[in-house]
């Protein structure tokens, strides 16, 4: 007899990739939160309006 072959569990609570958004704005809203406000992030980031 031989044991069926099993597929690791994956949790159906966990997003898809797709459904997250992309890694640089996940790093801006840190650098936002972090900072205490967006011109803070930038300055932080070398990010000029000029």
């Amino acid at each position: 007899m031989t044991a069926p072959s099993q597929k690791p569990a994956i949790s159906p609570h966990l997003p898809s990739r797709k459904a997250l958004p992309p890694f640089e704005a996940l790093r801006a809203f840190d650098a936002v939160a972090r900072l205490g406000g967006i011109r803070k992030a930038a300055q932080g980031w070398s990010v000029t309006t000029q």
